[in-house]
């Protein structure tokens, strides 16, 4: 199952997000202004939808436990 990321970041992505989807961690799949991403690898998370309000610390934090 892919673990679902929303991160609300006024219509643009940040550098960490887009570095973690250029890595291929997260697979970018709605531009809106709460933007959601997908985890590519599975995990030992269930399908979640996080806030991610400034720096991207809840994503790393997720991408930690891949």
């Amino acid at each position: 199952m892919k673990t679902k990321v929303t991160a609300h970041i006024h219509g643009r992505i940040s550098p960490l997000i887009q570095e973690a989807i250029d890595k291929g961690l997260i697979e970018e799949c709605n531009l809106t202004e709460h933007n959601t991403y997908l985890l590519r690898k599975p995990n030992e998370l269930t399908a979640i939808e996080y806030p991610l309000i400034t720096t991207g610390v809840i994503l790393l934090h997720l991408l930690k436990k891949i």
